[in-house]
């Protein structure tokens, strides 16, 4: 049950028009999974997204480091919804052209370092490349392989480094979920007040007004 206090804050930011509502895919709308293909919606989310949706004056994003495409077929979601991916480096969309090209070159130097400890995962998103220990069966040789991969490619100034649970990917933009909430595209319209909800570990479930 929720604090009264919270539920109180909740409703009055509720009322606004119009209004943002956000949140992290990934350990809040789908389970955590070894396979992030597994990771689909939880039951009775979508639905509950739909309605949420559907209200007047209100716009609900997706907001994830997965890219957009793969956060639309892994959740299986169609409708009004809008999409931030790659950590807010995309909206709606894709991204192409030097990021793309600075990506791919990433993920050629990280597969010797990943094809070398079995268990290990690379994983090349539109706007990073992350490498995944979770289903190394050695913790150590796990750990190992994610502080060769930060001192070694990652290490590079013009990457942002975005570490996880049992994952440490690696970013050519410096785009985070955060900045993707509060820089949404002129054709969202103008939304005055957000609320979002992330698993991430360097932010807690927060409301904010942005400036229009």
């Amino acid at each position: 049950m929720l604090d009264p206090a919270l539920t109180a804050a909740l409703d009055e930011l509720c009322a606004h028009r119009p209004l943002l509502l956000a949140s992290d895919y990934d350990g809040v709308l789908a389970r955590l999974r070894d396979d992030p293909a597994a990771a689909v919606l939880e039951p009775g989310f979508g639905a509950l997204l739909s309605r949420l949706a559907a209200v007047r004056g209100a716009t609900v994003a997706l907001v994830s480091g997965r890219g957009v495409e793969d956060l639309r077929t892994t959740s299986g979601l169609s409708g009004p919804f809008r999409w931030v991916g790659s950590h807010g480096a995309e909206f709606d969309g894709a991204i192409a052209g030097e990021l793309a090209g600075r990506r791919d070159a990433l993920a050629a130097a990280l597969r010797p370092y990943v094809a070398a400890v079995p268990g290990a995962r690379l994983e090349v998103k539109p706007a990073s490349v992350a490498v995944h220990v979770r289903t190394v069966a050695d913790p150590a040789a796990g750990e190992r392989l994610l502080d060769d991969v930060a001192a070694g490619p990652g290490a590079d100034a013009g990457l942002t480094a975005k570490p996880g649970k049992a994952v440490l990917e690696l970013a050519v933009t410096d785009a985070d979920k955060g900045s993707g909430c509060g820089g949404w595209p002129t054709s969202w319209g103008p939304p005055r007040c957000c609320t979002s909800a992330t698993t991430s570990p360097t932010r807690t479930p927060s409301g904010r007004c942005p400036t229009p």
